[in-house]
């Protein structure tokens, strides 16, 4: 069987022992991650969220009201932990740990009318395990989804006061070029800022002066000798 099938079919499989009956199959939200558990790995995945003996959905609310079992820390009535059968000389035990069994869900066999083979269909034992284990997956999910939700919220509000301290390192970035800039006169006409590569009249001026100095002394000295005493 190539990956992608089984990928696409790995919800028809209980995640914890490979049950393949469709009908007892539960999403549920475990380890962090939603997996195909069947009913029974619902309930003993989950004991503290149901009374193991009457499989009662529980209501949180009323937590006053439950004894504790020493082993797996499910929570029963008092009135069905009275009556487990569990014995007053050993630490409290619930139903289900006295009896693992009880948390098992199988079709049970029933005879067919009229016919003397049997077909296989469920108890009321088994319905009230698929309906609580049915309780328990939803509320996992719910429970899932509203964690996810809130880390999400704060993940949001995490996001904004980042950028606004980006934006506050940026606008100080900034200003600090400013000052930086103002402080060396840059792109202010200042005179000790030299001269602009764009005045040219003091060389200018420098070099004709020098020129017409030359010019003037050259003629002067031709001239002179006009005396009488020329060679």
């Amino acid at each position: 069987m190539n990956q992608k099938f089984t990928s696409q079919l790995k919800d028809n499989f209980c995640s914890s022992c490979g049950y393949q009956e469709m009908r007892f199959l539960h999403l549920v939200w475990y380890e962090d991650r939603i997996q195909s558990f069947c009913t029974s790995c619902v309930l003993l995945s989950h004991k503290q969220s149901f009374c193991p003996t009457c499989f009662s959905f529980h209501d949180f609310n009323l937590e006053g009201m439950f004894i504790r079992c020493s082993r797996c820390l499910s929570l029963s009535h008092p009135s069905c932990f009275s009556s487990n059968g569990s014995s007053s000389r050993v630490p409290l035990m619930c139903s289900s740990c006295i009896n693992p069994n009880r948390l098992v869900s199988a079709l049970s066999k029933f005879k067919a009318r009229g016919d003397n083979g049997s077909l296989k269909g469920m108890d009321k034992n088994l319905a009230h395990l698929l309906l609580t284990a049915a309780k328990v997956a939803t509320m996992s999910i719910s429970n899932a989804a509203v964690t996810s939700k809130s880390s999400a919220e704060i993940l949001a509000t995490k996001t904004v006061l980042a950028k606004k301290k980006a934006i506050t390192a940026i606008n100080h970035v900034v200003e600090y070029v400013d000052r930086e800039n103002k402080s060396h006169n840059i792109g202010e006409g200042n005179d000790n800022d030299g001269p602009s590569l764009l005045d040219f009249s003091s060389e200018d001026d420098s070099s004709t002066e020098t020129d017409e100095g030359i010019a003037s002394e050259a003629d002067y000295d031709i001239e002179s000798p006009s005396g009488g005493d020329a060679i």
